[in-house]
Formats: C-alpha cells, sequence, structure tokens
C-alpha cells in the first residue's frame, strides 16, 4: 500500500464530512 495512497484516501473521506457537515448546518440554518 503506498503512503500517498493512504493519504489520498484519508483526504477525500476528510473532505467529504466537511461538505456533508456544511451541508448539516446550512440546512439547520435555514430550518430554524
Amino acid at each position: 500500500m503506498n503512503a500517498l495512497n493512504i493519504f489520498n484516501r484519508i483526504a477525500v473521506v476528510l473532505l467529504l464530512l466537511v461538505v456533508i457537515f456544511i451541508s448539516a448546518v446550512i440546512m439547520v440554518d435555514t430550518f430554524i
């Protein structure tokens, strides 16, 4: 397993989590 490959996978997962978190915050903001 390549170290860069692992780093890329972690970066993609973190990016997805950030996008989901931001969209959830925006949805809650508009809901309230």
